[in-house]
C-alpha cells in the first residue's frame, strides 16, 4: 500500500510539473517551428492523404535486397523526414488526453516507487537520486534515438530529456518522502 501511495504522490507531482513545463515555460515548444506558407502545404497534404498516420519520406521498401542503397540514393536528391498527419476534423485538447497523461505518469511513478522499495536506500537524497536515475534512463531511452535515427532537432531532444528528467526528480522527492525503507 505504501508503494501505491508514494507512486500516486509522485504522479501528482510529476503531472503538475509537466503541466507547468508545457504551459508556463518555453520547454514545451523548443525545437518546434511553423510551416512556411502553411495554407498551400496543408491543402496539398489534405488532398493527398486520407488516413491518419505517421508517414516517412522518401519511402523505401526495407524488405528489398538493396533497401539501404536505395534510401541513400534517394536522400541525396530529395527531402527526407517524417510527418504525423491527422485529417480533419481535428480535436483539441481533451479530458481523455489529460487523463491518459496522468495515467502514464502514474504507471511511471508506480514503477519507480516499486524499484525504490526493492533498493532499500536509507538516505533521503539517495532515494531521490535513485528515482532521478530511473528518470534519466527513461528520458534518454525515449528521446535520443529519435534525434539519432530520425533527425529530430537537438534543441527539441535536449528540452524533452530535461523536462522528463526534472519531472522524475520532482516525483522522486515526493516518492522518497513517503517511501522510507522498512525498519529491519
Amino acid at each position: 500500500m505504501r508503494i501505491l501511495i508514494a507512486g500516486a504522490a509522485g504522479a501528482v507531482a510529476m503531472y503538475i510539473w509537466m503541466t507547468v513545463a508545457h504551459m508556463a515555460t518555453p520547454l514545451g515548444m523548443i525545437g518546434w517551428q511553423p510551416l512556411p506558407d502553411e495554407a498551400p502545404i496543408i491543402s496539398t497534404l489534405q488532398g493527398g492523404i486520407t488516413k491518419p498516420g505517421l508517414y516517412m519520406y522518401p519511402w523505401v521498401d526495407m524488405k528489398a535486397k538493396d533497401a539501404m542503397k536505395q534510401y541513400e540514393e534517394k536522400v541525396k536528391t530529395t527531402a527526407s523526414g517524417m510527418l504525423l498527419f491527422a485529417p480533419p476534423p481535428g480535436k483539441g485538447m481533451s479530458v481523455t488526453q489529460l487523463a491518459t497523461e496522468f495515467a502514464t505518469e502514474l504507471v511511471e511513478c508506480l514503477i519507480a516507487a516499486w524499484l525504490l522499495a526493492q533498493a532499500a536506500i536509507a538516505a533521503f537524497a539517495g532515494r531521490v537520486l535513485f528515482v532521478a536515475g530511473v528518470g534519466a534512463a527513461a528520458s534518454i531511452a525515449t528521446n535520443v534515438p529519435t534525434w539519432n535515427w530520425y533527425g529530430f532537432p537537438l534543441d527539441y531532444t535536449l528540452a524533452q530529456v530535461a523536462t522528463l528528467f526534472i519531472g522524475y526528480v520532482i516525483a522522486g522527492i515526493a516518492i522518497a518522502f513517503l517511501l522510507k525503507p522498512k525498519a529491519a
